[in-house]
């Protein structure tokens, strides 16, 4: 059996003038919000993951821990989350300064 190939159908185009172009759909400030927050949750808990699987090499990887570390990371990228301690807010800050000028 030869197959043989399909026609092609022409297309003509649209008659009366000039269609509308498609309709965009835009994010409102709200909506973009919202994906900040999901975008910043979600890369929280999959740090959190990573950071509890390399300290428990042998698994057993408890959830509420992941969930709680998650949050940290979350509260620490709003700026919501406490102080960081003062030897880490300039962590170098007790090094001489050896660039000559």
């Amino acid at each position: 059996m030869v197959m043989q190939p399909r026609q092609r159908q022409q297309l003509s185009p649209p008659q009366g003038g000039a269609t509308a172009a498609p309709s965009r759909s835009f994010e409102t400030p709200e909506e973009r919000a919202l994906r900040q927050k999901l975008i910043v949750r979600q890369s929280s808990i999959t740090a959190a993951l990573e950071l509890v699987k390399l300290n428990n090499p042998k698994g057993g990887v408890n959830p509420g821990q992941v969930i709680e570390l998650a949050e940290f990371f979350d509260d620490w990228v709003w700026s919501r989350g406490s102080k960081p301690a003062s030897n880490e807010e300039a962590p170098f800050a007790d090094m001489a300064d050896d660039i000559p000028l």
